[in-house]
């Protein structure tokens, strides 16, 4: 029973010991996300109603018209509802036309079938461009409000329009919709959710038995960032999600919002550590050279769109009718600077993934793990960014098209839980892709 002497080597890492079963399964799964993809694609607008008004102009002289309309039957279930404009052209041979159209906007709530109504906003001025195109019978579509919380089970929108003259402009008539979210459509995303945050707190609790034989000081590098990263999935699960749905007030959103996008901004640093991790050794790693630039270029970038969220969110739910932060003047500033620490970012994260690449053809024996690793992140990050530019996958949006997403991310933080938590069953190796404070192995 004599103890032996010499530095202790911590457990090999299931990414160092993933065999092809494993890889497969793992593989398995993520095609059964990427189906849920494609199926959320397809069914993403049939999971949303709408109400069509259609109002013929009249063929008079005058600019100004009158136009209202109510929907009604809503429910907080319902998550909201948008107004949307589809003006019609009758003599589309005529050459195309633009024109700015003032309108003032009231909007009434009531929930006793009408007989009473509740002022919620009162001729609020806005501005839309009307634009038909050449040989065209349909113009643009424009939206006029976005109400994101339902007080009430009916609504009444009174909408005054100028400068719109059906005689000049040739437009016959507008096709007012009220859309809204189906009742269907949010309790998926309500099993979902809750879905995830089970699954992430038993991820959660996984890793913590396994790490449990591990002091602290033994954690390697990876880990660490690994296990905040987890933490951070809890927010973005949206505890507070039938808070949300059951209150109107403007808190859980912003709460919801702000852990959502913390989450993004945590993964965004955790693919930058990483990656950066296997190319430079620990031993040669300072806070300045290392983590410095990669936690202030994701801090700007959490901290130019979360302003964007709470100045866009805070007037939204003052006033429905403001659609957008470019009504800000200081929007374009902040969109600008969001786009370059974007292309900064994703110019940093090519020049990495080339790195590793290069890296991996100079090493005879890659861990199959390692190489799983890689495959993972390249399509997560490319879908991400697909995602974003394409403006379809929004956490922002309330449709059921994200959650497909949403469900992509965390299964993506399962995946490196499993993969950076120790097998005590197998034995230590000299040979070793990420080396603990405590060995000093060689570095593949």
């Amino acid at each position: 029973g004599a103890e032996e002497s010499g530095p202790r080597l911590p457990p090999k890492l299931r990414i160092e010991t993933l065999k092809a079963g494993g890889v497969l399964i793992c593989l398995l799964v993520y095609l059964v996300l990427v189906g849920g993809l494609a199926v959320t694609a397809v069914l993403g607008p049939f999971l949303h109603a709408s109400e069509s008004i259609t109002y013929s102009l009249p063929s008079t002289s005058e600019s100004e018209i009158s136009w209202n309309g109510t929907v009604s039957g809503l429910s907080r279930w319902n998550r909201g509802f948008a107004l949307f404009g589809v003006p019609t052209s009758a003599f589309y041979e005529t050459a195309g036309f633009q024109k700015s159209v003032d309108v003032l906007i009231s909007l009434y709530g009531s929930s006793d079938d009408g007989a009473s109504w509740s002022t919620i906003i009162s001729e609020s001025s806005r501005q839309f461009v009307l634009d038909c195109k050449y040989q065209t019978t349909t113009c643009n579509k424009f939206q006029l409000l976005d109400v994101q919380s339902l007080e009430y089970s009916e609504y009444l929108v009174v909408l005054d329009m100028d400068n719109v003259n059906a005689d000049e402009d040739f437009v016959s008539e507008i096709v007012f919709e009220f859309m809204y979210t189906t009742y269907t459509a949010t309790l998926i995303e309500l099993i979902i959710r809750y879905t995830c945050l089970g699954l992430s707190l038993a991820a959660i609790v996984f890793f913590l038995i396994c790490m449990k034989p591990l002091s602290k000081q033994d954690w390697i590098p990876e880990q660490r960032w690994i296990a905040v990263l987890a933490v951070a999935t809890i927010g973005f699960n949206n505890p507070a999600f039938l808070c949300d749905l059951y209150t109107s007030l403007w808190f859980f959103p912003m709460i919801s919002e702000l852990l959502q996008l913390s989450f993004i901004c945590c993964l965004m640093l955790a693919w930058l550590l990483v990656m950066d991790s296997v190319l430079e050794d620990e031993s040669k790693r300072s806070f300045f050279s290392f983590y410095f630039f990669k936690l202030v270029l994701t801090t700007l970038m959490w901290g130019a769109v979360m302003t964007l969220s709470v100045v866009n969110n805070m007037s939204r739910h003052i006033d429905p009718s403001h659609l957008s932060a470019s009504d800000n003047p200081y929007f374009r500033g902040v969109a600008v600077g969001i786009a370059v620490v974007a292309v900064l970012y994703i110019i940093w994260v090519l020049y990495l993934c080339l790195r590793i690449v290069g890296e991996l053809r100079n090493i005879p024996r890659t861990p199959t793990g390692f190489k799983l690793l890689c495959f993972l992140t390249m399509f997560t990050l490319l879908f991400t960014m697909v995602g974003v530019v394409l403006n379809s996958f929004s956490l922002l949006d309330s449709s059921v098209r994200p959650l497909a997403w949403f469900t992509l991310l965390n299964f993506y933080v399962y995946t490196l839980l499993y993969l950076f938590s120790p097998k005590f069953s197998s034995a230590s190796d000299n040979q070793r892709l990420f080396s603990g404070p405590s060995s000093a192995p060689e570095k593949v």
